[in-house]
C-alpha cells in the first residue's frame, strides 16, 4: 500500500499498474497436505513472481494466498498482459514441497493508474473486482477493470440482501405457497 502510495504520488512515474493476484486451488494445498504445505507454497509462489518482474516492479503478499504486483508502465504495447501470462506461466508448474507435487493456478485482476483510480485504495479495490470477474469466469484467467464491473458486482450485492431479507422475513415461501395456490 505504501510503495502504491509512493508510486503515485511521483508524477516522474509514470503509469502503474495494479495486479490483484489470488492463487487458485490453495485451499486444497492446505487441506490435503497441511498448512506448512501452504506456508511452503507461498513462499516458493513469492519467489517465481519475482522472477517474472523487471527492475522497479513489486510483488507484496496481502494476506492468505493473495498477492499484489505493481508494474511500472514503460508505455510498451501490451506490457501488463505480457506480465499476467508470465505469472500464470511461472506458477503452472508442480511445486514439490517434502517430495509430494501441489499443483495450484493463478487469477489476476488489473487495475491501471491513472485510468481506474488516483489513489492507492481506489486502485486496490478496482483490481479486486477485476479479480472477482477472472475467478467467476472460471479461474486461471486475469481481467482489466471496467467500470461496468463495479455496476455487476454492486446488483449482484444488492440482490444478495434482497434475498436475504426476503428469507429472513418468510417471503419467498408466502410467493411460492401464492403461487402454488393459484395453479
Amino acid at each position: 500500500h505504501e510503495g502504491l502510495s509512493r508510486r503515485l504520488a511521483d508524477a516522474s512515474a509514470g503509469g502503474t499498474a495494479v495486479l490483484f493476484l489470488d492463487l487458485d486451488g490453495f485451499k486444497a494445498v492446505n487441506d490435503t497436505l497441511g498448512h506448512h504445505a501452504g506456508d511452503a507454497l507461498l513462499k516458493e509462489a513469492a519467489r517465481r513472481f519475482r522472477a517474472c518482474l523487471r527492475r522497479g516492479d513489486l510483488v507484496a503478499r496481502l494476506g492468505g494466498d493473495e498477492f499484489v504486483v505493481l508494474q511500472a508502465l514503460q508505455g510498451l504495447p501490451g506490457e501488463t498482459d505480457a506480465l499476467c501470462g508470465r505469472l500464470m506461466e511461472c506458477l503452472a508448474a508442480p511445486v514439490l514441497i517434502e517430495g509430494r507435487e501441489a499443483c495450484v493456478g493463478l487469477s489476476i485482476g488489473v487495475a491501471m493508474a491513472p485510468a481506474d483510480g488516483h489513489d492507492a485504495d481506489t486502485l486496490l479495490r478496482h483490481a479486486d473486482i477485476a479479480l472477482y470477474e477472472a475467478k467467476a469466469d472460471g479461474r486461471g484467467a486475469f481481467r482489466c477493470f471496467a467500470p461496468q464491473m463495479s455496476d455487476r458486482l454492486q446488483r449482484r450485492r444488492a440482490l444478495e440482501l434482497d434475498l436475504r431479507r426476503a428469507l429472513g422475513q418468510d417471503e419467498l415461501a408466502a410467493r411460492f405457497r401464492a403461487l402454488s395456490d393459484a395453479q
